[in-house]
């Protein structure tokens, strides 16, 4: 996620990822998102006593219809549209709580990596056309919000190589590491 500021508060990046398990017993829960509270079915909002997640209650605060997911049995969030969702989430939260004047979800992604883009067969009543990308979805879904974009690692480095001098030690490291 990126955020820009007019103050001197600077940018920031998040990630995070969802465990194959979650996964795995998320797609098999029977949950409507059009339910009045399909939170009461959601694993992810099972954090036992201490600790309880409430995405559900911020989602149409953050520009995400839920209505957008309608089409599914079990939760839109258990795969890859969960770190969309929470990216989502924390970008509608620096603007509420005045942390930044404007704040976008980019996904930074390696050209090679085209699985990351990959619709996954639960998911597919929300498929539109054969060419629908994960990214396709979410936007969709998105009213009010900003839709996320997708920057390769590759363009990214061939715009600071364009640009003024890119500190000479960190760019060779990322050519070195990465090939970009």
């Amino acid at each position: 996620m990126v955020c820009r500021s007019n103050s001197s508060r600077a940018e920031t990046g998040v990630g995070s990822a969802v465990t194959k398990a979650v996964v795995e017993q998320q797609l098999g829960r029977r949950l409507r998102v059009t339910d009045d509270h399909p939170e009461a079915s959601c694993l992810l909002t099972d954090g036992g006593d201490t600790r309880h997640r409430h995405y559900w209650e911020h989602l149409a605060a953050a520009g995400v219809r839920k209505e957008a997911f309608g089409r599914l049995t079990g939760c839109p969030f258990a795969g890859p549209l969960y770190q969309l969702m929470r990216q989502q989430l924390l970008a509608a939260y620096f603007i509420q709580a005045r942390a930044a004047d404007a704040a976008d979800v980019l996904v930074l992604s390696f050209a090679g990596n085209t699985a990351l883009a990959e619709l996954p067969e639960a998911l597919a009543p929300l498929r539109l056309t054969r060419e629908d990308t994960i990214l396709d979805v979410w936007n969709r879904a998105l009213a009010g919000a900003s839709p996320v974009r997708h920057l390769t690692v590759e363009s990214l480095m061939a715009a600071i190589d364009r640009t003024a001098r890119a500190d000479g030690d960190w760019r060779d490291y990322v050519r070195e590491r990465y090939g970009a």
